[in-house]
């Protein structure tokens, strides 16, 4: 059951990181004058595509993986895989 959600868990975050990817390779490529009208269009449907994603997603973790990570691992477990997780973030620490 874990390793089932934790794959699919895994891909999705391989599709996310898709993506974010087309998503910033496209707002990088317009010049000093702007986006087409097509790019536009373009920049929305990424948008709306991944904001949808990212919402099954994170409803995903929070209905299944972590009860399920509440139930099998420690408590200190958790809170250090939570400190790792803080650490990854380049915001962190800042207002």
């Amino acid at each position: 059951e874990c390793a089932a959600l934790l794959a699919a868990l895994e891909k999705e975050h391989a599709e996310h990181q898709a993506l974010e990817n087309e998503l910033g390779a496209l707002v990088g490529s317009w010049g000093d004058e702007g986006p087409e009208v097509a790019d536009e269009r373009r920049v929305a449907e990424l948008a709306k595509k991944l904001g949808d994603l990212y919402r099954v997603h994170i409803d995903r973790e929070e209905k299944e993986l972590f009860p399920a990570a509440r139930r099998l691992l420690a408590p200190s477990v958790i809170e250090e895989m939570g400190k790792q997780m803080m650490d990854r973030r380049p915001d962190r620490g800042k207002s």
